[in-house]
């Protein structure tokens, strides 16, 4: 018995179209614009959603305006491309290791980039002399960027077993230390604000969107531009060869996808924890893929960030942070990859 698949012919090229992940990706794309549209109503005050349009579209009274644009839709939408840039952080690197324990979580990348971050608040370091603004995504590239080198440098010859995850592990915790101790140097405001920013800070700073936006479409033109090599290569590095997939170039394009995401979304948003394990995961459950079609990724990560984003300012009472409750949602799939994994090397 055969089973036919849809394909999109586009000049002289033939896209596959799995029915599944299409439906997925349409039915995750409502429930995220669904979760937009309660992000910018709910509140300490109710918004009527024809309200918000109308404030969109121009109208609506001054303190609304404020309340609309200028505090909740910018949280709103740094919140949405940071979760989208994260997951798409966890699918790239999850592909360059062949292994779903591979994050920028897991791994010290993330740690990285917060380390670089929390120098912009405690020493007061400006990159190139760029304003804050500019300095918080630039310093946490470097710190990311620095992070990956060394952590796929000492791991090399086993980027998909568990040398790789045991030298992330341990960067991770040197990462961590070298934090601490920034904290306890800093002053006391400024350690107040990095302990903000380290528990997911999804601000009002509209500032912040533009670069976030910018590095997300990088991000989604390396997924366009490496999809067929990503499919080769799942099947093995010497068939992937066979077929003239340039293995390493494809590598290194997508770990440095993997870093420019994950450091731009810590620079905009704080360590938001597990995004980029989580939405791989979830995504892959969900169209029951051997890999994680990119798009519903995307939609997931956003999803996730969204609902804890809402959860945090309408279901508690006292602040409650946004990265608390990715964490909590992130643990738990944690841990499941780890028995499945476990289970696979007995």
């Amino acid at each position: 018995m055969s089973t036919r698949v849809p394909v999109v012919r586009l000049g002289g090229l033939s896209l596959p179209v799995r029915t599944r992940p299409l439906v997925t990706f349409v039915a995750l794309s409502v429930v995220a614009a669904l979760l937009l549209c309660l992000s910018i109503s709910a509140g300490s005050t109710w918004v009527n959603p024809t309200t918000v349009v109308e404030t969109l579209g121009g109208g609506g009274g001054q303190a609304v305006r404020y309340q609309v644009l200028g505090l909740r839709l910018p949280r709103t939408v740094i919140g949405a491309l940071a979760g989208a840039a994260l997951a798409l952080a966890g699918a790239f690197l999850q592909s360059v290791a062949r292994n779903p324990l591979s994050s920028p979580d897991v791994l010290g990348i993330t740690s990285g980039a917060s380390v670089g971050a929390a120098a912009v608040f405690v020493l007061g370091w400006r990159v190139f002399g760029a304003p804050l603004t500019l300095s918080l995504p630039l310093a946490a590239l470097i710190g990311g960027s620095i992070a990956a080198a060394v952590v796929f440098s000492f791991s090399r010859g086993a980027a998909g077993g568990m040398r790789l995850i045991l030298v992330g592990v341990g960067i991770n915790a040197a990462l961590l230390g070298v934090l601490h101790a920034m904290l306890i140097a800093g002053g006391t405001y400024d350690v107040l604000q990095v302990q903000v920013w380290l528990t997911g800070d999804l601000s009002s700073d509209a500032t912040r969107i533009a670069p976030l936006a910018a590095v997300l479409v990088v991000a989604a033109l390396i997924a366009v531009a490496t999809s067929r090599s990503v499919a080769a290569m799942h099947l093995g590095d010497d068939v992937a060869h066979g077929l003239g997939v340039a293995v390493g170039r494809t590598r290194v394009v997508l770990l440095t996808g993997s870093v420019l995401s994950s450091s731009a979304a810590v620079g905009a948003a704080g360590p938001l924890g597990f995004v980029a394990l989580s939405a791989p995961q979830i995504a892959r459950f969900l169209t029951s893929e051997s890999r994680a079609p990119l798009g519903c990724t995307a939609a997931c990560g956003t999803i996730l960030v969204l609902a804890a984003d809402l959860a945090a300012r309408t279901l508690f009472s006292s602040a409650v942070s946004v990265g608390l409750l990715t964490a909590l949602v992130g643990g738990p799939i944690l841990i499941s990859v780890m028995l499945r994994r476990l289970r696979s090397w007995a």
